[in-house]
């Protein structure tokens, strides 16, 4: 039996159905064994109507929940289950993965790997075109880095925050443009970036704002990700990052 989030919420009554599951034999007579995905997506009733269960299950039966949030999850919760932890692959073997289920370019491979934190699963459910048109928008048009020429810093704004479900996304994209800003700030050459297809524009904006504005900023999304992993509001976040990072606001990370 597979529990999954329904419009980003398990709610109680996902968990009410499994428990009448659970209550019934299985078919061939051995072990019941329930997957919860996103088990930090269940709201309160919900986990509390799951204590219970975990701490009487039915004879023969398995639950299993996963998270990479388990703080998100209740104490109590946490108390009545084993805990075993999985690392990510790394960015090469999960860009193997992904060049070889994809069909994808290794440089296209690694940006994905690096954006999905490593999981081959979760770049499967991407498309690498539409993720590159985002990009392109703020780094293109909004002009995080110009030189004082025109142009509105929230010109993008509206694309940037209109998909709410994808706001780690987002964040991962900012993170991985300011490290390879400031790799190429260190070394004077592309070789490490991985946005690679953006060279010229990694070259031109890295120029153009000190080392230790190009630390601040990519401490700044640092901070907004942590803000975002406690349930702050998505679109008053990005605004607020946004706004900091802009370099002709007076709020830019100093």
């Amino acid at each position: 039996m597979m529990v999954e989030p329904e419009k980003g919420v398990i709610t109680i009554d996902s968990i009410r159905n499994l428990k009448r599951e659970l209550s019934r034999k299985s078919f061939s007579g051995g072990y019941k064994v329930c997957l919860i995905d996103d088990a930090d997506k269940m709201n309160l009733q919900a986990e509390n109507a799951l204590l219970k269960t975990l701490e009487e299950p039915t004879p023969d039966t398995v639950i299993i929940l996963i998270t990479g949030k388990p703080y998100h999850l209740l104490p109590t919760v946490l108390s009545r289950c084993q805990h075993l932890k999985f690392q990510p692959l790394t960015l090469f073997d999960a860009s193997e993965l992904i060049m070889t289920g994809a069909g994808m370019e290794r440089d296209d491979a690694l940006l994905m790997a690096s954006l999905t934190g490593g999981s081959p699963g979760k770049a499967f459910t991407l498309n690498v075109g539409q993720l590159k048109e985002l990009r392109d928008s703020w780094v293109n048009q909004v002009g995080f880095f110009s030189k004082g020429e025109g142009g509105d810093f929230f010109g993008g704004e509206e694309k940037f925050l209109s998909d709410k479900e994808d706001v780690d996304l987002k964040i991962n994209l900012l993170r991985l443009w300011y490290r390879d800003l400031i790799l190429y700030k260190i070394y004077g050459n592309v070789d490490w970036v991985l946005n690679k297809d953006k060279a010229e524009e990694i070259v031109l904006q890295s120029s153009t704002l000190t080392l230790e504005r190009l630390l601040n900023a990519l401490l700044g999304t640092e901070k907004y990700s942590t803000t975002l992993e406690y349930n702050a509001n998505p679109q008053l976040t990005l605004e607020a990052l946004l706004m900091t990072l802009n370099p002709k606001s007076e709020f830019f990370l100093e």
